[in-house]
């Protein structure tokens, strides 16, 4: 493989960008290598990693660049696209190239947080969907009592038939909560992936001697 076929695998992999990004990239990466004095492609392999792990390394940094655009322009970040970026973090410090213990104690680090906030998300929105659907069921069967009883005991059914009503308004109530609470909670994973890989990636950086 040349330098130049490294390029072309480099851009290849970087098909999730557009064109100008892959460009401005792909310019960057080929002064760093003119800069570092870098003549094969074994030499730019040891310093950078292969087109593949170097590819997963800059998607992460866009994908959190984004992020962070996003959430300083005031748009929505929502769950999925926390979720995307916690995925190619992960990719990113799985194909790294730099000292593997460092790596498997911040994999060890991620893979005990990420189990913990599963349990815990998982906890929440299991009980909070068991309160829905109860709630629903409960309703249901309040409206079906107070309708046979609003011939006979008309307040009576009346009242049944009310609280039918107040559950089905309360479910309505926590459907917006759990997305709210899914997004927050997203959002508090995402900032923590970001955190590691930033300290992560700087340290990659100083050995690399890349800015």
């Amino acid at each position: 493989m040349t330098i130049e076929a490294y390029l072309d695998e480099l851009q290849r992999q970087l098909a999730p960008l557009d064109e100008d990004e892959q460009a401005d990239v792909l310019d960057f990466y080929l002064e760093y290598i003119e800069d570092a004095k870098l003549t094969t492609d074994a030499e730019v392999i040891a310093k950078l990693g292969t087109p593949r792990q170097l590819a997963r390394k800059i998607l992460a940094d866009h994908s959190i660049k984004q992020n962070e655009i996003n959430s300083e322009s005031g748009r929505q970040v929502t769950p999925k696209s926390n979720i995307s970026m916690i995925w190619v973090i992960i990719l990113a410090i799985l194909s790294t190239p730099v000292t593997i213990p460092i790596s498997i104690v911040i994999l060890l680090v991620l893979f005990a947080f990420v189990i913990t906030a599963v349990i815990i998300i998982g906890s929440i929105l299991a009980t909070l969907a068991a309160l829905i659907i109860g709630g629903i069921v409960l309703s249901a069967f309040c409206f079906y009592i107070g309708l046979g009883l609003i011939l006979t005991h008309f307040f009576v059914g009346l009242s049944y038939m009310g609280l039918g009503l107040v559950g089905v308004g309360i479910v309505f109530i926590l459907i917006p909560f759990i997305r709210l609470m899914a997004k927050v909670l997203f959002q508090a994973m995402g900032n923590f992936f970001r955190y590691i890989y930033t300290k992560f990636n700087d340290r990659r950086n100083r050995r690399q001697g890349v800015a």
